[in-house]
Formats: structure tokens, sequence, C-alpha cells
């Protein structure tokens, strides 16, 4: 089975290398991804392609998969363990760009 991102970075490297196959994909996504790469797409499944405008930033979220829960103190400090520094990144940039995506 393939996963979405790795789909996602073949796709991008097949459009950029594939001027008929980035027209296709641009005026069906659905047809042109699935005859590429031979998925096959749930009937409910939305499929969407859209060139890189330099000035626009999309963000996608992935589905809230986990139901919000109120913590107390006391169980914020059992998951923390108590430290002061919990959830503190240093260092830099951790997650870096994404692939296919350039800076706005």
């Amino acid at each position: 089975m393939t996963n979405k991102h790795s789909l996602e970075t073949r796709i991008i490297a097949r459009a950029e290398s594939d001027q008929a196959f980035r027209r296709q994909l641009l005026h069906d996504p659905r047809a042109a991804i699935e005859q590429a790469f031979g998925v096959t797409f749930p009937a409910s499944a939305v499929v969407h392609v859209e060139e890189d405008r330099h000035h626009t930033l999309r963000v996608v979220l992935p589905a809230s998969q986990v139901a919000e829960v109120e913590l107390d103190d006391a169980q914020l400090t059992e998951i923390n363990g108590g430290s002061g520094n919990a959830g503190q990144i240093g260092g830099g940039d951790v997650f870096g760009p994404r692939p296919g995506y350039r800076d706005l």
C-alpha cells in the first residue's frame, strides 16, 4: 500500500519531469494519478491538484482522530514528569521544509 506522503512525492517528481502528465494532472487529477501510479481512489475521495503561485500558503490539516480531553493539574504533572522544561525544543528548525514546497 502506498502512503499519502510517498504518493505526493512521486506525483510531484513526475509532474516536474513530464509536462504531458502535469497537464493531465491539472485537468483531471484523479484519472492522471490512477493511470500513472496504479492506485484507485474511493468514490468519496476528493482529489485536488493546483500549481504553487509563490504567494499562496495552503495548509491541509490531518483529520482529528482524538477527542479533546481536559486534564487536571495532577494529570498534567504526571505526564510532564514534573519538569519545567518539558515540551521545549531547542537548536533551530526541527521540521524543515516539506518536500516539493518552496519558501514564500
